[in-house]
């Protein structure tokens, strides 16, 4: 099966495909995973979660629920696409279009992409919520009215009915706890607004900081793209998806040349590795009898544990997020 490139879909918005114009017009939306979303090592599409602003990355499948003017609940992601949508009662009697199907995954360098404009839009959107949403909040105006105009008329006439023994009538002290419980109400509210303001702030040098790090990573596969010396094993959707590294150990151990000599970059789903240091990893934590010698060949015995160590890694690195 052919897997189209990303930018040949016409259709494709992030990990969502509109396929419903195939399906005689009947709603139906593929997910194809990013490469990094497995379960014991097999691709999943994984829950929807709420998009977070005060996080410094998205989800993996980012959501943006809510309902319209008409009383329709939508969930989309961060680049508006619907995913589904279901009507109240009243309307189209309660029609819900929820179908998602689950196709191939992504390789790790078409996930980073996408993933990539995603954060880039999620730093955006931050940005703009400093300046527009997120700005009138922080003020210290609606405490300063609740003070000036409530809250010191109700202290006045408490303090004024108040007898020789401290006494003061009921009403007033009912009014007096009232309007006390509505300073506190907006300076809480004031407080929450300004925590959310830093959150967000602060949060927007480590978005940056992961979409740097997302750049590099995508800049390093090209280069070595390019350079012909790399191996992409990052879509486990296909079978036999280990094959062309297997293939690559195969070369090494049947040339009989030092094992040094050796170095693509390996794409794994979660992770890029030099091959070199899949090999260090396995010569560190290796019995003295299992121990790589760099300056021979790659034994069958060597080989095994290789390929048993890069299948860990991509079992740990599916409970991660988009990096090992």
């Amino acid at each position: 099966m052919k897997i189209n490139a990303i930018n040949n879909q016409q259709t494709f918005k992030g990990l969502f495909v509109d396929h419903s114009k195939e399906n005689g017009g009947n709603w139906k939306m593929e997910y194809r995973p990013y490469s990094w979303e497995l379960e014991e090592g097999k691709p999943v599409m994984q829950n929807k979660k709420q998009i977070n602003y005060q996080a410094a990355k998205l989800p993996n499948n980012e959501e943006r629920f809510f309902i319209n003017s008409n009383k329709v609940e939508v969930s989309q992601d961060i680049f508006g696409t619907t995913s589904y949508y279901k009507c109240p009662p009243e309307r189209n009697n309660g029609e819900m279009r929820s179908r998602i199907d689950v196709g191939l995954p992504m390789n790790r360098e078409d996930s980073l992409n996408v993933y990539l404009q995603k954060m880039e839009k999620f730093n955006q959107d931050k940005r703009n919520m400093l300046t527009k949403e997120l700005k009138s909040p922080v003020d210290f105006v609606p405490v300063k009215i609740a003070y000036e105009n409530e809250f010191k008329d109700a202290l006045s006439q408490y303090n004024n009915d108040r007898g020789f023994f401290g006494g003061a009538k009921t009403e007033n002290v009912s009014n007096m706890i009232e309007k006390t419980k509505l300073l506190y109400d907006r300076a809480q509210e004031l407080y929450k607004n300004a925590m959310k303001y830093i959150n967000v702030n602060e949060s927007i040098p480590q978005t940056e900081t992961e979409i740097s790090k997302i750049k590099e990573e995508l800049s390093l596969i090209e280069k070595a793209k390019k350079e012909h010396n790399y191996i992409d094993i990052s879509n486990r959707g296909w079978e036999d998806a280990d094959r062309p590294l297997i293939n690559y150990l195969d070369e090494i151990a049947s040339s009989g040349r030092p094992v040094k000599e050796y170095n693509k970059l390996i794409v794994l789903p979660g992770c890029t590795r030099w091959m070199k240091d899949i090999f260090n990893v396995l010569h560190e934590y290796a019995g003295s009898s299992m121990k790589i010698n760099f300056d021979a060949g790659l034994s069958q015995e060597a080989k095994t544990r290789t390929m048993e160590l890069v299948r860990f890694l991509i079992k740990e690195g599916s409970k991660k997020s988009y990096k090992i």
